[in-house]
């Protein structure tokens, strides 16, 4: 004879779990009879508390995002992420899905902004320095804002290269352009002196002046100075004014100083910048020329 026990208690208090119960052999078969239906001690189980346990939800803070600004100050944020729902009864997130706000908000780029030099010229300085003769005008570059933190410096430009103009004097050594090329001055002249551009064979002028030893060309003709003087009589021209000019060769003429201009085609070697240069400040400027009384 022999009996099954009650079932123990569930091996698990949610989701599928089991119990079992074992068999008790109240008295072993004897002389002859029938052994009982289960061996003392057998056991048996089944399922039970098939309920879903409760799942709480799971969630975490992304990483900061991209600043706001990348220099000065900005601001980033992070987002809240549910990966896992609460489900039966389980435990909720503190945040919802997506969440954020002030309180997980942060500055960033606190690294300053690069700021450019900032700055004008001032006005030209009024009255001249003298009143006759060749004074000068000054005016300076006054820099309001420095550059910093890897700002552009200011940009007070550049002197750039003379144009040649019939007007002007030059001197020896002086750089000119003229229609993109560029020229040296190698022989002193005043203004209105040699009106051709330097790119022309100068021809003679009522107005020039000229020094012992100069050769001009007129009326296809060559001649050379023999005596310092400031041509202003348009009579005294070199092939009726003797005593101040005399009729010579060509070839003569072509290896004195018939050119006061030199430049890359007749043998010059000339910088690049023809004579431009970065504007200094405080820079300065001719005034009042005229004569003095």
């Amino acid at each position: 004879e022999g009996m099954w026990g009650e079932y123990g208690s569930c091996s698990a208090t949610c989701g599928v779990g089991s119990k079992t119960k074992t068999f008790e052999v109240t008295q072993a078969a004897a002389h002859g009879g029938a052994a009982c239906a289960s061996a003392d001690g057998a056991t048996f189980s089944t399922s039970c508390n098939t309920e879903a346990c409760p799942v709480d939800c799971l969630g975490a803070w992304s990483a900061w995002g991209q600043c706001s600004n990348s220099c000065g100050s900005g601001e980033q944020s992070r987002t809240y992420t549910i990966f896992q729902g609460q489900l039966n009864g389980g435990s909720a997130c503190p945040f919802e899905h997506g969440h954020t706000d002030e309180t997980h908000s942060r500055t960033c780029a606190t690294q300053p902004c690069p700021v450019d030099c900032e700055g004008y010229w001032t006005e030209w300085t009024d009255p001249c320095t003298v009143s006759c003769g060749g004074g000068v005008n000054e005016r300076s570059f006054v820099v309001t804002q420095s550059a910093a933190h890897g700002g552009a410096e200011c940009d007070i430009g550049e002197v750039p290269a003379q144009e040649w103009d019939p007007n002007d004097a030059f001197e020896i050594g002086d750089l000119v352009l003229h229609d993109d090329v560029c020229y040296l001055c190698i022989q002193a002249h005043p203004k209105t002196t040699y009106l051709y551009p330097p790119d022309s064979v100068p021809a003679l002028f009522v107005t020039d002046s000229f020094q012992v030893g100069d050769y001009v060309q007129y009326d296809s003709n060559y001649y050379r100075c023999l005596q310092a003087h400031h041509q202003n009589d348009p009579n005294h021209t070199p092939d009726v004014t003797p005593a101040i000019w005399v009729l010579v060769q060509e070839a003569e003429a072509l290896q004195g100083d018939l050119y006061t201009w030199v430049f890359a085609e007749n043998g010059g070697t000339l910088p690049a910048d023809c004579g431009a240069a970065p504007r200094e400040t405080p820079e300065q400027r001719i005034c009042e020329t005229d004569a003095c009384p």
